[in-house]
């Protein structure tokens, strides 16, 4: 039990040191291989996974240090995604399907 739960480990900190890495190149993937297209069935429960494990290596200590400007931008920035979104589908002559 203990070398899978070594391994497992180095997998947990090789996808933590390099997350962005690899969300870049899933967008970059994306597009361009688009046999890939199966996992977003899936992308609820990877993304859940992926933010859970982040969010569980964080202590109490480190959630208090967040100052009430970074959430309020933070919150800013969800609430202005959509709407973002919603003016580049428009500019691009995308209609609902």
């Amino acid at each position: 039990m203990a070398p899978f739960y070594g391994r497992l480990q180095s997998l947990s900190a090789l996808v933590e040191d390099h997350l962005l890495v690899w969300i870049l190149l899933s967008v970059g993937l994306g597009p361009t291989v688009t046999d890939l297209a199966v996992v977003t069935d899936f992308s609820t429960v990877i993304l859940a996974v992926m933010i859970g494990s982040i969010s569980l290596t964080l202590s109490v200590e480190q959630f208090s240090q967040i100052g009430g400007r970074a959430v309020a931008l933070v919150l800013l920035g969800h609430a202005a995604m959509p709407v973002l979104a919603f003016g580049i589908a428009r500019g691009l002559g995308c209609h609902p399907s």
